[in-house]
């Protein structure tokens, strides 16, 4: 059997946009619809790709002011740093681009570690005025984000 390659993701966005759901989600495979307060603490997730073991520590970060010197402690090492925003919230998806990305860039020790954009909530997508597909595309290309991808924890 084969070791796994461990990699190391952190999420990182504005509070309540759904990153503690969407950990959950993938560590578990359902929707949790209780408040889940982050802490900055990992998760693991055993998965395949390409039939080859892998193990995700999902790194969850808490977003209040309050934690703006805990959070960074979690920022070494990150193999992938994802961007999270709410579907329904143009702030959001700006504070990306002005807040989430300069301080992960400041406090990151892995120079290569990507970008993945998350936009989260997509099955508000139709409910609200929220994130336009230019806006989107306009923030991914500025940070340099590998890709963007629409989830929703609840589907």
């Amino acid at each position: 059997m084969t070791n796994p390659v461990q990699k190391k993701l952190v999420f990182i966005g504005d509070s309540g946009v759904g990153k503690s759901r969407l950990i959950i989600r993938i560590q578990h495979g359902e929707y949790h619809d209780q408040f889940l307060p982050a802490f900055c603490g990992g998760y693991w997730h055993d998965t395949d790709v390409d039939r080859r073991p892998v193990e995700l520590q999902l790194w969850d970060t808490a977003s209040q002011e309050d934690y703006d010197r805990l959070r960074p402690l979690s920022y070494p090492e990150t193999d992938v740093c994802v961007l999270c925003f709410a579907i329904d919230s143009v702030t959001s998806l700006q504070n990306v681009r002005d807040k989430w990305v300069p301080e992960f860039l400041h406090f990151r020790t892995k120079l290569d570690a990507p970008f993945l954009l998350v936009g989260c909530k997509g099955d508000l997508r139709h409910d609200a005025v929220g994130a336009s597909v230019e806006q989107i595309e306009s923030i991914r290309q500025a940070i340099g984000a590998i890709k963007y991808v629409e989830c929703s924890a609840k589907i």
